[in-house]
């Protein structure tokens, strides 16, 4: 396949993954825009009544099956910073494909931030993806249960509960 039809596949995915969330904030009652193209600091705009806040969408493809959480840091193509280096979201909401369904935890991007900061990865990929991500690998029930909330299984209300507490 050649780079063209990686990326859009990757494209695709990753609109998946903002569908999902999105509808689930919507389910909550959020009002959700996506950020405009070609913004790199997050991907959707959120909003209710006064509060504002916005959030960045990680589709990992592969955490099922090797039980670590990839977090993107650089773009090695570009040499620039990409993904916790270059969100400024205040939320990172992390999906994870489980069979047919998409599993979605949530973490403030600021606790995320922290924790890559100070954690040593349990490993580096210098080219993951399409050659174009530079990517911390953490085991997936340790960052999973100190940083992230899984709201995908969550009733609407908790949902909205699980957001005020991760804003604080």
């Amino acid at each position: 396949m050649d780079t063209y039809n990686n990326m859009h596949n990757d494209i695709k995915r990753g609109k998946l993954a903002e569908t999902r969330v999105a509808d689930l904030l919507i389910a909550s009652g959020y009002e959700v825009s996506w950020s405009p193209k070609g913004c790199k600091e997050h991907d959707l705009m959120v909003k209710k009544g006064r509060k504002k806040f916005t959030v960045e969408v990680k589709y990992d493809l592969m955490a099922a099956k090797t039980s670590n959480i990839a977090i993107e840091y650089h773009n090695p193509k570009s040499n620039i910073p990409s993904g916790i280096s270059a969100t400024k979201s205040n939320i990172w909401a992390h999906c994870i494909k489980d069979d047919d369904n998409i599993v979605v935890f949530i973490a403030a991007t600021a606790a995320l931030v922290e924790w890559v900061a100070t954690q040593t990865p349990k490993r580096i990929v210098e080219l993951g993806g399409d050659a174009n991500a530079s990517l911390a690998l953490y085991d997936m029930d340790t960052i999973l249960d100190r940083i992230f909330v899984r709201i995908d299984d969550q009733t609407p209300t908790e949902i909205e509960k699980i957001i005020k507490r991760t804003l604080k």
